[in-house]
């Protein structure tokens, strides 16, 4: 079939193509599912309050349940309610911790707390507060103060779990138009399971996970909005809105801006009339101003800078801290951002093997050049890079604001920031497996494609085991659920699940081959041909 296989014919069969269309969407909530199976999965494999920050992170949502608002930075302290349930967990909070660990059942409840003595800050509070004000809602409208810290944690994990998922759809849909092929977006989409911490992420209570699905979504609708004059400000509204919930999240969605900011001015520039050229420019910047943008102004017209420092009120220094070396700190954070990114959760106990993330991070540094090399949609694949490039670079240089002035090479770098921006890595992926068919395959293509799909998963399968057994000694499914409160059947279910979805995904991807048209002639940059719409679904993907 060769291209053929890839990607359906331009004068398909009416059957035939509705039947592929129909396994596509199988195919995208298999693997959402999937990722959601993942995510629930770690929440239950990694112990309570393991996460980054976790304990702060449960802390914020736990101050909203209890209807404390969301205060200024550095006003809000971590409560006794939090300590309280980090101790019991086993855990310790500024050397305070409990000598005999009480059984799930007696555990206290979610706003309960003994007289502990030291309270630092919680440092969450320089952030928006959407994530943690959805999460709260959530555990109240669950019973709030009369669950179990246990129980409400791991309803938090939950829905950041879900939130995860729903990323999916959106990163297979940029996929797919990166390529021009509905297969090679399965393929794309699926590779972000290759990265084992990504599902990881989407276990613990933390705000990354609205973040991801938010950035996804804006960078999806602006480029439909790219590729259908006709509805192209319907598109860019729905874009600035994503966009908003995600500058509503957190301070990296700010990185976005210019990504949809050039995506909308490639449409203006396509556009014509000066009026509509404008529209399209300014409408995803005025609903994303109004839904979350205006959280950052405030900040500069109130605390006086854009988001203050984790750190508290530290100020910088004029002169670097002993042992300072520029070229060690740069090597470092090369290092430890790749295999944060891979295999590093929170705690370097729960690590893969460094060499395995050290190939993984030089395997994806050729594949990205490759794709870009032979991308017929380059301009737009660069402009997906450009948000996480811009991620590494803000996290690098605050990174080394705190080096220079506290010495610590490995503070605020972390791989999970990157995962806002992981569309770029799917569409990469896409990218490569398109041109490996039309170069490289004759009839093999719908092999390849369930080849693709069903490996994708593995590196995440291998890294649950691993960290399972780094955590638990091969203990049995019940100490985990003991450990957060849930019936060890639970753990049984979410295992059964994620094998139907992973099954269900590769049958899906094989009766999906087909989708857009990739002799099409389409301009520079990924554009349906001028005056042109989409005869694509308006759902994601």
């Amino acid at each position: 079939m060769g291209e053929r296989g890839l990607i359906m014919s331009i004068k398909p069969h009416r059957g035939g193509a509705e039947t592929r269309s129909s396994a596509y969407h199988v195919a995208i909530a298999a693997l959402s599912l999937l990722t959601l199976a993942f995510s629930l999965l770690w929440a239950v494999v990694m112990p309570p309050f393991t996460g980054p920050d976790e304990y702060a992170h449960y802390n914020s949502v736990t101050r909203l349940v209890a209807g404390d608002g969301w205060p200024r930075p550095y006003d809000a302290r971590i409560e006794k309610s939090t300590i309280q349930a980090v101790a019991e967990s086993g855990g310790s909070y500024l050397d305070q911790r409990l000598e005999v660990l009480p059984d799930p059942a007696d555990r206290a409840l979610l706003l309960q707390g003994d007289d502990w003595e030291r309270q630092a800050r919680d440092q969450m509070v320089q952030h928006p507060p959407l994530y943690y004000g959805a999460v709260a809602a959530v555990v109240w409208a669950a019973g709030g103060e009369e669950l179990r810290w246990d129980q409400a944690q791991m309803i938090m994990r939950s829905m950041s779990a879900l939130m995860l998922a729903c990323s999916i759809p959106f990163v297979v849909g940029i996929a797919r138009r990166v390529t021009s092929s509905r297969v090679a977006g399965l393929v794309g989409g699926a590779a972000v399971l290759l990265v084992p911490y990504f599902t990881n992420s989407g276990g613990f209570v933390n705000n990354d996970n609205l973040l991801v699905v938010a950035c996804a979504a804006a960078t999806y609708f602006a480029i439909r909005g790219l590729g259908d004059r006709e509805r192209a400000i319907r598109y860019f509204v729905w874009s600035g809105a994503a966009l908003g919930v995600a500058l509503l999240t957190k301070g990296l969605a700010l990185m976005l801006i210019p990504v949809i900011a050039l995506i909308a001015v490639r449409s203006a520039w396509l556009a014509s009339g000066l009026l509509r050229k404008a529209a399209l420019v300014a409408t995803p910047m005025l609903v994303a101003f109004v839904i979350g943008g205006w959280w950052w102004a405030r900040n500069l017209i109130i605390l006086g800078r854009i988001q203050p420092s984790i750190l508290g009120g530290r100020e910088p220094i004029g002169n670097p801290a002993e042992g300072y070396d520029f070229w060690f700190f740069v090597g470092n954070a090369v290092v430890r951002f790749n295999r944060s990114f891979w295999g590093r959760g929170s705690r370097p106990e729960f690590a893969l093997p460094e060499l395995v993330a050290d190939l993984a991070g030089l395997g994806f540094v050729v594949a990205l050049v490759v794709a870009v090399v032979v991308a017929r949609r380059r301009a737009l694949l660069l402009s997906l890079w450009l948000f996480p490039a811009l991620v590494v670079a803000t996290t690098v240089v605050n990174a080394h604001r705190i080096f220079w002035d506290l010495g610590r090479p490995a503070q605020g770098i972390q791989g999970r920031y990157v995962f806002a921006g992981i569309a770029a890595l799917a569409a990469t992926i896409a990218v490569l497996f398109a041109w490996i068919v039309r170069r490289h395959v004759g009839r093999g293509v719908r092999a390849l494609a369930v080849v693709g799909v069903v490996l994708a998963p593995a590196p995440t399968w291998a890294g649950l085991w691993w960290v399972y057994a780094r955590v638990w000694n091969g203990e049995p499914a019940q100490s985990l659920a003991l450990a957060h409160g849930v019936p060890t059947g639970w753990i049984v279910l979410l295992m059964v699940a994620a094998m139907a979805a992973h099954a269900v995904l590769g049958i899906a991807a094989a009766r999906s081959q087909g989708g857009g048209n990739a002799k099409a002639a389409l301009p520079r940059g990924g554009e349906s041909p001028r005056g042109t719409r989409s005869d694509e679904p308006t759902s994601a993907g």
